[in-house]
């Protein structure tokens, strides 16, 4: 043991050492030596309803010195988050309650306790329910716990409730009308307290447990049989319980499922079914099964035997506990079901070398039970696998095939097919060789006997493909002009194999330019230099048979070319054209690019008065080899310069585009061409260099836009001028009205003639296109508006009122007060009304809408009204029901801490006519405070001095409205600050 004299953190290990000096040392643990804290902390408020939280501030110091925080209060440990130096704490206990702060520094704890500081006012509710079992299970115990309430309220969830009155314990009962979860909800009040209702919910199960299930009387052995529970109602399954089975003196079985499959084997057997509900009611049931068996049996005539037909017969050895009704019998070969006792069967096929079967005997009796038993069968299948040296071969060529035979076989002879029309060969030996022509498909089969004579065919026919030798062939074109038959220099030569070979595989081309070029149909080269060059093509099929074809071609060649004096002009000029350096040139064309062409010899002059599209075009020299074997060109691009002004409005695409409203925005859209400076005129004054100008013209009016284009480079100028429409908005003038509800109305429209006129909402008005249009039947105030347009689409739209006069409210009401009360009458009914109450006894007013009763005894008003248009009349009736009942009350604490919550005591109760005195005298018995005012409380003051914290003794007298005598009341109360 050690003892830590200092605060602070302090590593801790152990040292141990054997006699040969050797040494461990163990892990480090941290010990932690502190000092309580001195905790110290206030809170606010001190009265509170339930689950209002109060506020815990910490005033610690260090605070940050403390590990973890717990609150204790209200009967309740509290752990929440114990870093939480300053934690909230909700009550659900009424009462007065200290209240306790601990904190811990490294486990070393300290306390600080508030003593009955906290006040928690009413009401609070709590429930619980009890269920039973048996033919009562609907009928529901609940028990009401009400702390300082005045009434509770049971809702029981089923649309049924029930109230209970006074704090404590309340016991009740209901009868649920079926098996459900209801949600019971259980609220406290108390009128007094100034706290809401306290709420308490109960889920709660009603259940009626019943067992029930049906099952087959007769059952099989080891079938699994249904046993079905499903007409049992409210069993609790999950979790894989619910139902629990029992089969004679077997072990139960316990399943979540309503519906058991389960086996039993012979014999006779007791069931008995046990579920429970939610509620841990049980429910018991039983039942009788009686469980039948047959076994099936048989024996073979033989079991071994040989294709090509293998013939058994069977012995029938098969019992039941009752009598057998029917055999069926299968035989393994796809043959069956066969009936009968006794059948015979044969077999015709199997595979190689032998195929076992299995015979199947299924044994009914008249139950529908059934046994089955099997025995097999061997057919024994000589045969051999053919294996060629090579299944693709070109014609001609021989292939040499071999037979292996399958195991447990030794052939005596072999037959051979080679299915190419040449007669069957029969060998002694397991090989032979054969030639295949022409092309085609081959399928050779063997036949092969075995010792024991049993004869069979190969397992697979060995199918041998021959192709037949290609012939190669091939052709090629000139891609500078594929109708010349002459291969040209400086051109793309393509090759193209037109070989016959129904079989490509691969090729192998030579086209004379030093190397060979293997792989596709068709190859290309471009020959440079003009003379003669060989070319060779090797076509394979797929299985390497070969064929090849030689040529030699002769490329013809020539070169020339063309200068001009300039490459850009402007429309109408000219551009000078010369032939230069030409080379085996036989004949020559020009094509200027403008559409026309010559064959004139140069120098050529030739101008421009065509603007080809985009401005740019190109000329083209085209010559020819002798005896136009070869078309050679040569291409030069010119440009041609040229401007055009033009702009769209609006896009152009609409006559509104140039023709519209006054107040829209136009768009000046430049598509002049190939200019850079623009100069706009917008017809009203309104000038811009910019490209696309926008413009609002601020009156109606007739514009002529111009644009003048420049093109600052060649100085090519171009104008166009286009004319812009400005249309006014029509004006009209819109008078509305006042209706009852209920009726319709006129709307006046003055405008000119030819207007169109669209009225919203449309489904109010008889007809919304008209100018004047006669409202429907209508229930209320209305703001109708009008969009108006004229033939060209111009619009403004302006708006009316209507206003309807709407029918009184129609009211029914009652309530019931306790006597002494005042009652504010909800009678306001609507706008513009006009009131007239009858009886006026005890009322506060009789022509306005909210009138205050004072009656003391049940009492019937009724308010006549009528709107200020004389529209409508309404009667209403509102019933007042006072109940004589009277209670005097003084609270039992206050806290005059000048919060504003709870500061003054008062006398309190119901139906309290006068207050004859309320006097408070301390433990001496000095009288403190004394009043005849219900309304006047003792605020905690004495001579203008705050009294102690403690108790006090008060004395009540007061005249009631049910008492023919006054009543007396005495008692204590605190005082909490």
């Amino acid at each position: 043991t050690h003892t830590y004299t200092n605060p602070g953190a302090y590593l801790s290990y152990l040292v141990i050492h054997n006699a040969s000096g050797c040494t461990d040392t163990s892990f480090m643990f941290p010990i932690h030596s502190a000092l309580p804290p001195d905790i110290l902390f206030s809170f606010a408020p001190n009265d509170v309803c339930p689950n209002q939280a109060i506020t815990i501030s910490n005033s610690t110091d260090p605070a940050d010195s403390v590990n973890h925080w717990h609150v204790i209060s209200d009967a309740t440990y509290f752990s929440g988050c114990i870093t939480d130096s300053v934690p909230s704490w909700n009550f659900t206990h009424t009462g007065t309650h200290d209240i306790a702060l601990v904190g811990y520094t490294h486990e070393c704890r300290s306390d600080s306790v508030v003593p009955l500081q906290i006040t928690v006012k009413g009401p609070v509710a709590s429930g619980r329910y009890h269920t039973i079992c048996g033919d009562s299970a609907y009928v529901v115990k609940f028990e009401a716990y009400l702390q300082d309430g005045d009434s509770a309220n049971w809702r029981y969830g089923d649309g049924q409730t029930e109230s209970v009155f006074g704090s404590g314990k309340h016991i009740t009962y209901h009868t649920y009308p079926a098996s459900g979860d209801y949600k019971a909800i259980l609220t406290g009040y108390n009128g007094t307290t100034g706290c809401v209702p306290y709420y308490d919910t109960l889920d709660v199960t009603v259940r009626k447990i019943h067992a029930a299930f049906v099952n087959d009387s007769i059952v099989c052995d080891g079938v699994p049989s249904a046993y079905n529970a499903v007409t049992s109602t409210d069993v609790q399954a999950s979790c894989g319980i619910g139902y629990t089975w029992y089969f004679g003196n077997s072990p139960p079985v316990v399943v979540e499922d309503s519906i058991l499959n389960y086996p039993l084997p012979q014999g006779n057997w007791p069931i008995t079914l046990i579920v429970k509900d939610a509620n841990e009611c049980r429910d018991t049931v039983h039942g009788f099964v009686k469980v039948s068996k047959v076994t099936a049996a048989f024996a073979l005539s033989d079991t071994v035997g040989c294709l090509p037909s293998f013939s058994i017969s069977t012995i029938q050895n098969s019992v039941s506990d009752t009598t057998i009704t029917g055999y069926s019998w299968t035989f393994g070969d796809g043959g069956g079901p066969v009936s009968g006792a006794t059948p015979s069967h044969t077999y015709t096929s199997a595979t190689t070398p032998f195929q076992n079967y299995l015979v199947t005997l299924t044994t009914t009796n008249i139950n529908g039970c059934q046994g089955v038993h099997t025995i097999q069968v061997s057919v024994n299948a000589p045969s051999c696998i053919i294996s060629p040296t090579s299944t693709n071969v070109c014609a001609g060529v021989p292939v040499t095939f071999s037979c292996t035979p399958s195991a447990q076989i030794t052939p005596t002879g072999y037959a051979w097919n080679f299915g190419d029309g040449s007669p069957v060969q029969t060998t002694s030996t397991a090989s032979v060789i054969h030639p295949f022509s022409p092309g085609g498909t081959y399928s050779v089969t063997v036949g092969v006997i075995d010792l024991a004579g049993c004869q069979g065919m190969s397992t697979n026919a060995s199918t041998i493909t021959v192709q037949d030798r290609p012939d190669a062939g091939f052709q090629f074109t000139n891609m500078c002009d594929v109708t010349s038959q002459a291969a040209c220099a400086g051109c793309n030569m393509v090759f193209l194999d037109t070989s016959i070979n129904a079989f490509p595989g691969p090729r192998q081309w030579n086209l004379g330019t030093g190397g060979p070029v293997v792989g596709s149909p068709s190859v290309g080269t471009t020959y440079t230099i003009p003379g003669d060059y060989p070319v060779s093509l090797i076509v394979s099929s797929t299985f390497g048979c070969k064929d090849t074809i030689r040529d030699t071609i002769h490329v013809y060649g020539a070169s020339a070319d063309f200068t001009m004096d300039k490459n850009a002009v402007c429309k109408g000029e000219a551009i000078q054209f010369s032939l230069s350096n030409p080379v085996n040139v036989a004949t020559w064309h020009w094509d200027f690019g403008d559409g026309t062409d010559t064959t004139a010899v140069t120098p050529i002059g030739h101008p421009y008065t065509y603007h080809p599209p985009g401005g740019s075009t190109n000329v083209t020299l085209i010559y020819w080899t002798q005896d136009s074997a070869c078309r050679y060109s040569v291409v030069h691009p010119i440009s041609i310069h040229q401007v055009i002004a033009d702009f769209d409005r609006n896009n152009e695409t609409l006559l509104a585009d140039s023709v519209h409203c006054l107040g829209v925005q136009d768009v000046f859209n430049n598509t002049s061409m190939n200019a850079n400076t623009y100069t706009w005129n917008l017809g009203d004054g309104t000038t811009s260099t910019t490209s696309s100008p926008t413009h609002t013209y601020a009156t109606a009016g007739t514009y002529n836009v111009s644009l003048h284009i420049t093109d600052n480079v060649h100085g090519c100028i171009d104008d166009i001028t286009k004319p812009m429409e400005i249309i006014a908005p029509p004006v009209v003038t819109v008078t509305g009205g006042s209706i009852c509800a209920g009726s319709g109305s006129p709307i006046t429209t003055v405008g000119q003639p030819g207007y169109i006129y669209e009225w919203k909402p449309p489904g109010l008005l008889v007809d919304p296109t008209v100018a004047s249009p006669q409202t429907n039947n209508l229930s209320q105030s209305t703001t109708f508006t009008v969009v108006v347009k004229d033939a060209l689409g111009c619009e403004d739209s302006f708006t009316t009122v209507i206003n309807v006069q709407e029918a009184p409210i129609h009211i029914d009401w009652d309530t019931t007060v306790i006597i002494g009360q005042t009652i504010p009458i909800p009678g306001y009914a609507g706008s513009n009304m006009i009131y007239s109450w009858t009886p006026t006894t005890d009322l506060s007013c009789t022509t306005c809408s909210n009138p205050i009763s004072t009656s003391l005894v049940d009492i019937v008003y009724t308010a006549n009204i009528t709107d200020q248009n004389a529209c409508f009349t309404e009667t209403n009736t509102f019933t007042i029901h006072v109940e004589p009942k009277a209670t005097v009350d003084v609270p039992t604490a206050f806290t005059p801490d000048g919060d504003g919550v709870n500061d003054i005591i008062y006398v309190d109760g119901w139906g309290i006519k006068k207050l004859i005195y309320f006097r408070v005298y301390n433990r001496w018995g000095q009288l403190l405070f004394e009043s005849t005012d219900l309304k006047t409380g003792w605020d905690g003051y004495y001579k203008g001095v705050l009294q102690n914290m403690e108790t006090y003794v008060y004395q009540v007298e007061a005249e009631t409205f049910t008492d023919t005598e006054p009543q007396k009341l005495d008692g204590y109360f605190k005082l909490i600050r």
